[in-house]
């Protein structure tokens, strides 16, 4: 029983040092100039405020690398950040990676005021060079989502004049034809497909075609003469 004694006494003054050392090392090397911050590379910007997030980073320029100051995730105002990490680089950098919203589409409103559409739902202030794309009505997130996917698929609709509305949205094509589109992509694929391959075929002039129905286009204009 006294040898069981000796022995949890002796194990207990070993951990203790070891602690003890480990404590030793770290206050050194947070003593020492090697892991002095120098410098700050800020990562993954586009449409949040660099310069902003590059003061931030300047704050801890000085500090040493494994100062309990220097947090991995870094709060900003900014409303296009979700989030700021930072990296430590030995011996004397950190990286500020930051997660921005994601942009879907720049939009402008019936009043005229540029925003742009996020993958979270938000609408950003956004300027308004180059803006094709109007929403008649507040967007639906759903349609939101469904539209981004049909401007990644079908880039061609770009640089077209576009109207948002609630169930459908609308775009003028050449010779002010308006196409009345779907957000469902396949129904949209599919009848723009038949659009391009039958319906202009037909027609020698269309004021509109719809195509909202599935496997059907209702078209308001003029045929080619038989």
């Amino acid at each position: 029983m006294k040898g069981g004694i000796i022995k949890l006494v002796f194990l207990s003054v070993i951990v203790f040092g070891v602690g003890f050392g480990a404590a030793t090392v770290v206050n050194k090397i947070k003593q020492t100039k090697v892991f002095t911050i120098k410098s700050v590379e800020v990562q993954g910007v586009i449409n949040a405020d660099r310069q902003a997030i590059q003061k931030i980073g300047a704050q801890f320029i000085g500090l040493n690398l494994f100062d309990s100051r220097l947090k991995e995730t870094i709060v900003s105002v900014d409303p296009w950040v979700q989030r700021i990490i930072a990296s430590k680089v030995l011996p004397d950098k950190i990286k500020l990676i930051v997660y921005e919203e994601k942009a879907l589409f720049p939009f402008k409103n019936k009043q005229n005021k540029c925003f742009v559409f996020t993958g979270s739902g938000k609408e950003m202030a956004f300027n308004c060079n180059n803006v094709n794309i109007k929403a008649e009505t507040k967007i639906h997130f759903d349609n939101a989502m469904k539209f981004a996917v049909i401007l990644e698929n079908m880039p061609e609709l770009k640089t077209r004049q576009i109207t948002l509305k609630d169930y459908s949205f609308e775009v003028v094509m050449d010779n002010n034809e308006v196409l009345i589109c779907p957000y469902d992509y396949e129904l949209l694929q599919s009848n723009y497909a038949m659009y391009e391959n039958t319906i202009k075929e037909r027609y020698k002039k269309i004021e509109y075609a719809d195509l909202t129905v599935n496997n059907r286009i209702y078209v308001k204009g003029v045929l080619h003469a038989s």
